[in-house]
């Protein structure tokens, strides 16, 4: 489901990319598409469609355009099902019309009250309808860092396919500290942090199995005057 965020640091809209398809078969030129005006399109639901039941096709006023791939078109009904949306162009294409559609949204989002500079094991926790999926991540500054991952899942840019597929039929989305890590000397902090995370991620993995939306086992994040030290745990 998409809901409207009640956190004060996140964006009040949620996006979603979309392609329509199957222009020519409504002699839909080209120039049409170029000329289309944002403003004037529409989404609208054919749950009588003989061929798909899910279809959703896209409107300039009256003028019938294309479909919604069929790959996108649940996911776009369950946004124009809350009325409340706005489209954009991404990009136009004799094949395909790339579009993004926001909403707004009701979801619940608490970053807890971590202090700003907090370096350290975080975890995040994405409630949905059929279980709750744990992520987690290391980070010199977690306040920062997990505010970039909710301005991304809302951006829809983020770039973990499966932590943004939960969060786009999340109910609420949690981030708290694992561990707390502080060390003077940059290198050993991020050896430190690696390490923890590395751990963390291979226990979770272990522990919830799918529920765990981690794709990789962690990330070295170093400087560059300290590339050639790394030593990893594998």
């Amino acid at each position: 489901m998409f809901h409207n965020v009640k956190d004060a640091n996140s964006m009040p809209m949620i996006s979603k990319k979309f392609v329509v398809v199957g222009m020519k078969f409504q002699n839909v030129s080209v120039d049409d598409l170029l000329n289309l005006e944002s403003e004037k399109l529409k989404l609208i639901p054919e749950p009588d469609n003989k061929h798909d039941s899910n279809a959703v096709c896209l409107f300039e006023n009256d003028r019938r355009i294309g479909y919604v791939r069929k790959e996108d078109n649940q996911k776009i009904s369950q946004i124009i099902s809350k009325g409340n949306y706005e489209i954009s162009i991404k990009e136009c294409k004799e094949t395909y019309l790339s579009l993004i559609i926001k909403c707004t949204s009701d979801l619940t989002v608490d970053l807890g009250n971590i202090a700003k500079g907090t370096s350290g094991i975080y975890e995040l926790q994405i409630k949905c309808p059929d279980g709750t999926y744990f992520y987690v991540g290391q980070s010199s500054d977690i306040p920062s860092r997990l505010k970039r991952h909710i301005d991304q899942l809302l951006a829809n840019s983020h770039h973990n396919y499966r932590l943004t597929d939960a969060f786009e039929r999340a109910n609420s989305v949690e981030g708290k500290i694992l561990e707390e890590l502080n060390r003077e000397d940059s290198y050993e902090l991020s050896n430190h942090l690696y390490h923890s995370e590395f751990s963390y991620i291979t226990d979770y993995k272990k522990k919830y199995d799918d529920f765990c939306l981690n794709i990789s086992n962690g990330e070295f994040i170093y400087r560059e005057d300290v590339k050639a030290s790394i030593q990893l745990p594998f």
